[in-house]
C-alpha cells in the first residue's frame, strides 16, 4: 500500500492534472489493499481493479466482485504438501485424516502449507501438535484477518531453526518485503558472505524466506515480515532491540567509507525506506549509527547531524510529499552544507528527466535568533483534531493519544508510539465527536469526552480494546459521566486512579479502575461555589489535588450574578491542595483581583473593574511556592507566592513577569528547573534557580503546550501537527534577566545594520542603516502616514511613478520619480476598508459603513502632477451582497465597468443577468461573503471577494475554484499565461501552469509580498521580519 498511496500523494498534488474526460478514459490498477478505508482515497477513479488479500461487504454495493481463490483446494495442498517432505505419491498423506485436519485448520494458506510442509512432521503426534496450535482462537497476537493462528503456524517453523540460525533469522526484522543483498545480510550477521549463503539456503529449504543464490539477495514473505516485526515489538524494549539492529547492520559494512557514504546519501534509498516503514524512525537509527560511526573516525559528522535534525523536524512535510527527501533537502535546508549542494547536484539531473524541484535559500532580519522545534510530527488530519495527551515515558512507551478526522463521519481515536511513530491501537465509534482525550501515565487506560445527545466520558482498557464501566450506585443506578473534566493519577503507583470534576464544577472525586470496572472511592470534594480550577500536581512523587475557589457573597450562599457592588462581595479565592492517598488537606487563601503600586508590589483591591483577576496556578519546587497568574484584558502579571499557612500577600507576593498577554495555562518541567508560560501564540520560558528567574526564552508557536512528564521537553500541539521542543538544547537563545527585578517583556529588536547574505552564489545586499534613508522616507510621506501604517508600494514603470498607500487604504501618494513631483489624495473611507484589487493605474476598494451598508470603489491612480480621482462608487447593502464585472483589457483610458448585481440570488437570477459562462462561475464560487468582482482580461478570468483573496481562476478551457484563503501579490502574476503563483491557506505555494502544478508547503512565515524576479528566474518572498528567495532547479 505504500506504493499506492505513493501513487495517490502524486496524484493529488496534481503533477498532472486530468482532465475529467481523459480521467473517465483510464484505467486505474490498485493492487493489495490491506485497509477498508483505503478504497474512499480511490473513490476518484472511475474505472479500476483492485485486488486485496480481504473481503469487504460494503464493496459489493458499489464494486463488481470477482473471488478468485486465495487458498489453496486439499487436492492442491497435499500434492504441496507431498512435494515437500519428498514423497513420490501423495496416497499415503490423503488417508490421513489428522493431515486434513491440519490442511483445514490452516484454512490451505499456501504460506502456511509450505511452512508446515517443511517441518518434517512425521508421526500423527506430531501433525496433531501442530494442528492444536493452528487451531488456536484465543492467540494473544493475531496477523491481518485470518480466523486461525498463523503467528503460532509461523512460529511453529521459526522454532525449528536450531537456535543460532533462529537468532539471525529474527534479525531480518530489519528489513522490509524488497530484495535484500546479500551484502547487506552478512553486514548485519557479522560474517563471510559465504556463511551468510549458507545459513540463508537453510532457511530457504525451511520455505521461511525465498532465497537466490545466483542473483545474491532473498525476500521475505510480507506476511513474514509482518511476523517478525510483531516478534520484534512483544519485547519491552523493542525500540533498544531496534537500534542495536540498525547499529549491526551499519558496523557490519566493511571499512569502505565511500561504499557507506554512497548508500547514506542515496536519497531515493531513503524515500523507498519511509515509505515502506511508514515512519522515519528506522532511517533515524540508522543516521544516528553512522554519525557515531563518523565521530569515532574523526570524520565529518555534522551534515548528516544536519539531515538528522531537519528528517525529525519535517516528518509531517514528508508524510504527504511521497517522502521526497531530495526536495525536503531543497527546501528546508537553509545552510549551503555539502548534503545541499549533492541534493542540488541529484535534482538538475532528474530535471532531465522530465522531474522538478525547487530551492530555497532563507535570511532572517531579527536580531534575535528564533527559537526552533527539535521535532514535528503530524497527529491529527484536520483542524478539528485539536486535542492530545502523552503517557509518561518513565512507565513505559512513550505514547500519545489524539484523534483523526474529529467531526466527520470516519472521526477515529489514535494512540501512537511517540518515538517509532507506529500506530498502537485505532478506536472507532460511529457518530464520534471527541472534544478532549486522555491518557493514563503508564499508556495502558484512555479517557475521552464523546460528544453525542448526552455528552459523556468513556475510559477505555488500551490492552483489551473495550469500554471501562463506571460502578452502579447503591440504588443500582447508573453513574452520570457528564462530567466537566477526567484525569488519569500520574503518580506511578497510581496510574489506575481517576479524578473527575463534576459538570456543574461543584464536585472532585476520585475513582479507581479494578478489572473492567470503576469504583468510587471514599474521597470527594463538594462545594457550593464553583471550582474555577482543578488538577493533578506532583510534590515529591505524591500525587496531590491542586484547586481553587472564588467566594461569591458575604451571605455565604451561590449566587451567579455579575460583580456591580463591592459591598456584596469578598475579594477572596481559597486555593487547596490533597493528598492523593492520605487525604489531607493544605489551604490558603489569597485576592480574587489585586492591583499594582508603583513599587512594584501588588495589594488585593476591590476595584474589580480595574484590578487584576487570578486565573491560572500552580505549584513550584515541590509545593514551596505557589504561582499564580492575574490576568485581564488590559495587563497582567505572574507571581511566586510562598505556601505558608499565614499569607500577607501585599508583602510576600513577588512578580517575576509583567504585561505577558492571554495566559491560558501555567507549566512546569519535571525537575522544576523551569517554568512554561502558555499565553496560546507564544510560549514563554523562565529558567529558575531555587526561586529566582536565572534567563528566558520565547517560542513563537501557536497551540497548547505540554512537559513530557519528567522532563524538559515541551510539546506545542498546533493541529494537526505536534512540535517538540529540548529547552536544553542548543536551538533555545535564552536571554539573561536580572535577578532582583520581574520582567517586562519587550518587543525584539530589530538589526538596522547592514547585512550582506549569499544566496546560491549571487551576492544581495540585505539591509541597510534605515537612518540614511529616514530623510527621504519622510520627505515623501509628510504628514500623511503614521508609524503603525504599513506602506505598500508599487513601481510603474511606463512613466516612472512611485505610488504608496497603507495596508489599510486611507490616503495614496503618487511620486513622479523624473520631475520629484508628489501628489496626495485622501480616502475618505470607515475603518472597515480593504484593498479588492490594485495594479499600475487602477485601484479596487470595499469598504463597510454603518448599517451595514457597503460599496466598491475604484480610484485610477494619478501621476505625480495629477491627482488620483474616483471613478466609481458602487453602493449595496450587505444582505444582498454584490457582484461586479470589470473588462481590464478595454481600449479606452480606464476599464469597462460591464454591469452589477446582487450577489444573494438563486441560480436562474444569474443566468438572467450574466449569461450561462458567467453565472455557472459565480454560482460555484465556494463559501463566499457579501462582495464577488469578476476580471476579464482576454482569456483570463479571475474572481476576488472582498479581501482580495482569489476564489476562481479561468484561462481559456482550464477552471479552478480555492476554497480557503488563496492569496497572489501583483496583476501581472495573476494575468500571467505561464505560470500563476499563489499563496494558499497561508501554509503553501501552488505553483500552476496550463499543464502542471507544483505545491511546495510553506510555513517558515507568513507571507506579506512576493514578487517574480524575472532576471534571475527567481521569486522573493518577505514577512515583517524574514525575506527568501525561491528558485527552480535548472538542468545541467
Amino acid at each position: 500500500m505504500s506504493k499506492l498511496f505513493g501513487m495517490m500523494a502524486s496524484f493529488h498534488t496534481s503533477s498532472l492534472p486530468i482532465a475529467n474526460r481523459r480521467l473517465s478514459e483510464t484505467l486505474f490498477i490498485f493492487d493489495d489493499i490491506w485497509k477498508k478505508d483505503h478504497y474512499e482515497y480511490l473513490s476518484f477513479a472511475k474505472k479500476s481493479i483492485s485486488t486485496s488479500r480481504f473481503k469487504y461487504l460494503e464493496n459489493e454495493l458499489d464494486h463488481h466482485c470477482i473471488r478468485l481463490p486465495e487458498n489453496l483446494t486439499y487436492d492442491e495442498a497435499i500434492e504441496l504438501l507431498a512435494l515437500l517432505a519428498g514423497n513420490d505419491s501423495d496416497q499415503i498423506l490423503r488417508q490421513n485424516q489428522v493431515i486434513k485436519n491440519v490442511i483445514d485448520s490452516c484454512q490451505g494458506l499456501p504460506l502456511a502449507i509450505s511452512l508446515i510442509g517443511r517441518l518434517g512432521l512425521k508421526t500423527d503426534e506430531e501433525w496433531n501438535k501442530a494442528k492444536d496450535i493452528i487451531a488456536e482462537k484465543s492467540a494473544p497476537t493475531k496477523l491481518a484477518h485470518y480466523d486461525f493462528n498463523l503467528y503460532g503456524t509461523l512460529e511453529l517453523s521459526v522454532n525449528s531453526l536450531d537456535n543460532e540460525n533462529r537468532r539471525l533469522f529474527e534479525q531480518l526484522a530489519v528489513f522490509k518485503r524488497v530484495s535484500i543483498p546479500i551484502q547487506s545480510v552478512a553486514a548485519l550477521w557479522d560474517c563471510e558472505k559465504s556463511a551468510a549463503h549458507l545459513h540463508l539456503s537453510e532457511m530457504n529449504n525451511k520455505s521461511l524466506l525465498t532465497y537466490d543464490a545466483k542473483k545474491s539477495h532473498c525476500v521475505l514473505h510480507d506476511l513474514m515480515v509482518d511476523y517478525l516485526q510483531q516478534r520484534l515489538y512483544s519485547h519491552n524494549s523493542n525500540q533498544d532491540y531496534r537500534k542495536s539492529l540498525n547499529k549491526m547492520l551499519i558496523d557490519g559494512y566493511p571499512e569502505n567509507d565511500e561504499d557507506l557514504q554512497s548508500i547514506m546519501t542515496d536519497f531515493d534509498w531513503m524515500k523507498h525506506k519511509i515509505e515502506i516503514d511508514r515512519t522515519i524512525y528506522n532511517l533515524d537509527c540508522d543516521l544516528t549509527n553512522y554519525i557515531d560511526y563518523l565521530n569515532e573516525r574523526n570524520k565529518n559528522w555534522e551534515d548528516f547531524d544536519q539531515l538528522k535534525q531537519l528528517l525529525k523536524q519535517r516528518q509531517p512535510w514528508l508524510d504527504v510529499n511521497k517522502s521526497n527527501v531530495l526536495q525536503m533537502i531543497l527546501w528546508f535546508g537553509m545552510s549551503d552544507s555539502w548534503i545541499k549542494q549533492r541534493a542540488l547536484e541529484l535534482a538538475k539531473e532528474n530535471v532531465r528527466n522530465g522531474e522538478s524541484y525547487w530551492s530555497m535559500s532563507r535570511c532572517s532580519t531579527s536580531a534575535t535568533t528564533r527559537c526552533t522545534y527539535d521535532a514535528c510530527k503530524a497527529i491529527g488530519k484536520n483542524r478539528g483534531d485539536d486535542h492530545i495527551s502523552v503517557s509518561n515515558p518513565d512507565f513505559g512507551p512513550l505514547r500519545i493519544i489524539g484523534t483523526q478526522n474529529n467531526y466527520e463521519e470516519d472521526c477515529q481515536i489514535v494512540i501512537e508510539d511517540y518515538q517509532t511513530s507506529q500506530t498502537v491501537l485505532e478506536i472507532s465509534k460511529p457518530s464520534m465527536y471527541i472534544r478532549e482525550v486522555e491518557i493514563s501515565a503508564d499508556g495502558r487506560t484512555a479517557a475521552f469526552l464523546q460528544l453525542s445527545r448526552k455528552h459523556e466520558w468513556i475510559v477505555y482498557d488500551l490492552d483489551k480494546n473495550e469500554d471501562i464501566s463506571f460502578a452502579q450506585n447503591d440504588q443500582g443506578e447508573g453513574v452520570n459521566t457528564d462530567f466537566d473534566s477526567v484525569q488519569f493519577c500520574p503518580a506511578q503507583s497510581q496510574t489506575q486512579v481517576i479524578m473527575t470534576l463534576s459538570g456543574d464544577f461543584r464536585e472532585v472525586r476520585i475513582w479507581k479502575i479494578e478489572g473492567n470496572c470503576i469504583r468510587p472511592t471514599n474521597k470527594q470534594i463538594s462545594r457550593q461555589y464553583k471550582i474555577e480550577y482543578c488538577r493533578w500536581v506532583l510534590v515529591q512523587d505524591s500525587a496531590c489535588v491542586l484547586l481553587w475557589e472564588e467566594y461569591r457573597s458575604q451571605r455565604g450562599k451561590f449566587e451567579d450574578y455579575e460583580r456591580d457592588d463591592p459591598e456584596k462581595w469578598i475579594n477572596e479565592c481559597q486555593i487547596e491542595m490533597w493528598n492523593a492517598q492520605q487525604w489531607t488537606c493544605r489551604s490558603f487563601k489569597v485576592p480574587a483581583f489585586i492591583h499594582a503600586k508603583d513599587d512594584d508590589r501588588y495589594f488585593a483591591t476591590n476595584d474589580f473593574q480595574h484590578g487584576l483577576p487570578l486565573r491560572y496556578i500552580n505549584i513550584y519546587r515541590d509545593a514551596a511556592y505557589m504561582i499564580l497568574s492575574y490576568t485581564s484584558s488590559r495587563s497582567s502579571t505572574i507571581g511566586l507566592l510562598k505556601m505558608e499557612q499565614d499569607i500577607e500577600f501585599q508583602n510576600q507576593f513577588r512578580p517575576i513577569l509583567h504585561d505577558v498577554g492571554n495566559v491560558v495555562d501555567i507549566l512546569v518541567s519535571g525537575d522544576q528547573s523551569m517554568i512554561a508560560i502558555d499565553c496560546f501564540k507564544k510560549k514563554l520560558i523562565l529558567k529558575m534557580s531555587c526561586d529566582q528567574v536565572q534567563s528566558r526564552a520565547r517560542v513563537d508557536q501557536y497551540g497548547r503546550s505540554m512537559f513530557i512528564p519528567g522532563s524538559n521537553r515541551l510539546l506545542i500541539y498546533d493541529e494537526p501537527n505536534v512540535y517538540e521542543y529540548n529547552l536544553q538544547g542548543d536551538k533555545i537563545a535564552w536571554q539573561d534577566i536580572s535577578q532582583t527585578k520581574s520582567v517586562d517583556l519587550e518587543r525584539p529588536q530589530r538589526n538596522h545594520k547592514t547585512t550582506v547574505n549569499t544566496f546560491n552564489l549571487i551576492e544581495f545586499v540585505g539591509i541597510e542603516d534605515c537612518r540614511k534613508y529616514r530623510e527621504l522616507i519622510n520627505g515623501i510621506l509628510a504628514e500623511e502616514s503614521i508609524a503603525e501604517d504599513g506602506i505598500r508600494f508599487r513601481y510603474r514603470k511606463k512613466d516612472y511613478i512611485l505610488i504608496l498607500f497603507p495596508r489599510f487604504p486611507s490616503y495614496v501618494i503618487t511620486v513622479n520619480l523624473t520631475t520629484g513631483k508628489k501628489s496626495v489624495y485622501r480616502l475618505t473611507l470607515s475603518d472597515y476598508a480593504r484593498v479588492v484589487y490594485v495594479d499600475d493605474d487602477y485601484l479596487y476598494v470595499w469598504e463597510r459603513k454603518e448599517d451595514d451598508a457597503c460599496s466598491l470603489k475604484c480610484y485610477k491612480f494619478g501621476d505625480g502632477e495629477h491627482r488620483t480621482q474616483l471613478l466609481q462608487n458602487i453602493e449595496y447593502q450587505r444582505k444582498e451582497g454584490l457582484i461586479s464585472k470589470i473588462m481590464m483589457n478595454s481600449n479606452s483610458n480606464q476599464p469597462a465597468a460591464v454591469g452589477h448585481s446582487p450577489l444573494r440570488v438563486n441560480k436562474e437570477k444569474l443566468v438572467d443577468v450574466w449569461g450561462e459562462k458567467d453565472a455557472e462561475m459565480i454560482a460555484n464560487v465556494p463559501g463566499f461573503d457579501d462582495l464577488l468582482l469578476l476580471l476579464e482580461n482576454g482569456d483570463h478570468i479571475a474572481i476576488l471577494d472582498q479581501d482580495g483573496n482569489l476564489c476562481m481562476k479561468r484561462y481559456k478551457d482550464k477552471i479552478k475554484y480555492f476554497h480557503h484563503i488563496t492569496q497572489f501579490f501583483n496583476h501581472e502574476n495573476l494575468w500571467s499565461d505561464k505560470q500563476l503563483i499563489l499563496y494558499q491557506n497561508r501554509s503553501s505555494l501552488n505553483i500552476y501552469s496550463p499543464q502542471t502544478q507544483i505545491t511546495l508547503p510553506f510555513r517558515h512565515f507568513r507571507i506579506w509580498d512576493m514578487q517574480w524576479n524575472l532576471q534571475h528566474s527567481q521569486l522573493i518572498i518577505r514577512s515583517d521580519q524574514d525575506y527568501c528567495l525561491v528558485t527552480p532547479v535548472k538542468k545541467t
